[in-house]
Order: structure tokens, then sequence, then C-alpha cells
């Protein structure tokens, strides 16, 4: 399993795939949903390589998802061309 420390930032984004230096997530598709369990999720690509990272919860805003990964929230921004991830401050 691939171990990210630090993923926060912009990415390229073309079609399914977010890249940014060495770092590649594909956005995969669920053919069946749950409420826990929404169609979109992160894959972390390595090599060949394929580990999950988080499902991609919609937001009431088009384009804006949350992920958690090792127990962190994290907002997510997409649009056709880019992503920004960031970690969420909680108080």
């Amino acid at each position: 399993m691939v171990k990210l420390t630090h993923f926060e930032g912009k990415y390229n984004r073309q079609g399914l795939k977010l890249e940014r230096g060495n770092i590649q997530f594909i956005i995969g598709l669920r053919k069946k949903t749950t409420e826990k369990k929404p169609q979109n999720y992160l894959l972390i690509l390595e090599g060949k390589q394929r580990s999950y990272f988080s499902s991609l919860y919609p937001t009431s805003i088009e384009g804006n998802y949350f992920a958690e990964y090792q127990g962190i929230r994290y907002d997510i921004v997409m649009n056709d061309s880019e992503a920004i991830i960031k970690k969420v401050a909680l108080w």
C-alpha cells in the first residue's frame, strides 16, 4: 500500500487522472452506490499499483467534495482542468 504524507495542493486534471509531481490519483466510478458509498472515489496510483484512498463525498456545491484519509478530512474542489486538495482545519 502506498503511504502518502503530504498531498495537499493543486493537481492537473486530465479526465479521471489527477497529477502533481510524482503523486497521481485516479477517480474511480462505482457501479453500485449506497448512502455511505457515493459514486466517485479516489485511488492512489504508484507505477501499475492502485491503492484505495477515499470516497469522494459530494457537497451541496457542484465540483466540491470531501474525503477522509487516515482519520483526516480533506476538502477537494475540482473542475475539468484542475483539482485542489486541502486539509480541513478542525476547531
